[in-house]
C-alpha cells in the first residue's frame, strides 16, 4: 500500500472495532503519517470510552482529532428469531458505540476548538436474508453520519462513511479493493478532503447488469 506519507502528518486518531478492514485502515493511516491508536473491542458504556479517549491522548501526546469506527460484525440471522433483548442488544453494540465515540470526540474537540474528522466504516448494503438488523443499522447510520455533518460543519468536524463489502468478513481478498480503501479512507480524514462532509460512499459496489434488450 502506497498512501501518501504526509496526508495525514500531526493527526492524532482512534481507530475502533473489530476485523480486518479495521486493522487495514489503520495500518493505512499511519502510513499516511498520523499516530494512530487501535481499540479492537470498543466499550458502548459512555464511561469506558472517556477512559479509553484519555488513555489514547497520553500515549500519542495530544487531542485526538480523528476517528474511525467500524462498529460490530452482526451474523446473518433469520428475523422470526430474534426476541427483543436480542434486537435491542445487536443494534446498541453498533449504533449506540459508533455514536458514544463520536459524541465523545466532538465534545473533545469543540472544548480544544479543534476541527476533526469521523470515519464509520459499514458493511454492503446489499440486501438478503437474515440481514435486517444490518440493514436497520444502515439506515440509522447514514441519516446519523448526515444530521451531525450538518450540526458540526460550522465547527469543522466531518463525518463520513464508506459502505463496502471491504469491510465486511473476507472483504479483501482482492488487491485493488484493499487499495481503494485504505486510500479512500486517509483522504477523507485528511485536509485534502475538507470539502467533503455527510457522505456515504464505497469504492466497489456496481449497478446491477442490464440485458441488452433494456
Amino acid at each position: 500500500m502506497n498512501v501518501i506519507s504526509h496526508w495525514l502528518a500531526g493527526r492524532r486518531g482512534i481507530v475502533a472495532g473489530g476485523g480486518e478492514a479495521a486493522d487495514y485502515v489503520a495500518d493505512a493511516l499511519a502510513l499516511a503519517g498520523a499516530a494512530v491508536a487501535r481499540i479492537a473491542d470498543p466499550s458502548t458504556d459512555a464511561s469506558d470510552i472517556a477512559v479509553a479517549f484519555d488513555t489514547a491522548q497520553a500515549k500519542l501526546g495530544g487531542t485526538i482529532d480523528l476517528l474511525v469506527h467500524a462498529g460490530v460484525a452482526m451474523a446473518p440471522v433469520s428475523a422470526e428469531t430474534i426476541d427483543l433483548d436480542g434486537w435491542r442488544a445487536t443494534l446498541s453494540a453498533d449504533i449506540d458505540g459508533r455514536f458514544l465515540f463520536t459524541a465523545e470526540l466532538g465534545r473533545r474537540l469543540i472544548a480544544a476548538e479543534l476541527p476533526g474528522s469521523v470515519l464509520f466504516l459499514m458493511p454492503s448494503s446489499h440486501i438478503s436474508g437474515g440481514r435486517s438488523a444490518g440493514a436497520a443499522a444502515d439506515g440509522a447510520l447514514a441519516n446519523l453520519v448526515k444530521s451531525l455533518a450538518v450540526e458540526w460543519a460550522r465547527l469543522g468536524i466531518r463525518t463520513n462513511a464508506i459502505r463496502s463489502r471491504a469491510c465486511e468478513p473476507g472483504g479483501l481478498r482482492e488487491e485493488s479493493v484493499r487499495r481503494s480503501l485504505g486510500y479512500l479512507s486517509a483522504y477523507l480524514s485528511s485536509g485534502y478532503g475538507a470539502y467533503i462532509t455527510g457522505i456515504v460512499m464505497g469504492t466497489d459496489e456496481l449497478p446491477p447488469e442490464r440485458s441488452s434488450g433494456d
